[in-house]
């Protein structure tokens, strides 16, 4: 399984590199040609993956049902809970709100806060590289994101 799951992401890089020589990648177009060589045991895998990707969101849609009955006299909690969260990373394990323990509540909260952490970060990273592209692209409104970037660095370079 690891050689095929190798085999098959080299075959997504060789199409992706292929496809980014034309500039935008078109996702479906790209995935349609890569679907077109796989072998039956290739599609198996991909099959798989893309299920598995329907039954988390399927498993995830609607929010969750934490309010209390109305016939219970309790009254409804204002929390705006997904009905399911995923207990791991790689979205393996997917379990409904209510059925949580206190270790796996906690868990989800690790998760999301490494998650928001990772999306600061890349954030920061790109908002700092267009604060410092924007110069390039006053002067040349045309190029490209990476044009500037080149430039921009060229200058950072040169005035040290």
């Amino acid at each position: 399984m690891e050689i095929r799951m190798s085999r098959l992401s080299d075959l997504v890089n060789e199409a992706v590199e292929a496809a980014r020589a034309d500039g935008a990648i078109i996702v479906h177009t790209v995935a349609a040609s890569i679907l077109s060589g796989l072998d039956p045991e290739d599609l198996e895998m991909v099959a798989l993956e893309g299920l598995c990707r329907r039954v988390k969101t399927a498993a995830s849609a609607g929010k969750a049902e934490v309010l209390a009955a109305a016939s219970s006299g309790q009254a409804e909690l204002p929390f705006n809970l997904a009905r399911s969260y995923a207990l791991d990373i790689g979205d393996r394990v997917v379990k409904l709100t209510r059925e949580l323990t206190q270790l796996e509540v906690r868990r989800i909260i690790t998760i999301r806060k490494d998650s928001i952490a990772a999306d600061m970060r890349s954030l920061s990273e790109i908002e700092a590289a267009y604060v410092a592209a924007h110069p390039m692209w006053a002067q040349n409104p045309e190029w490209l994101f990476g044009q500037a970037l080149d430039a921009a660095v060229k200058l950072m370079i040169d005035a040290a």
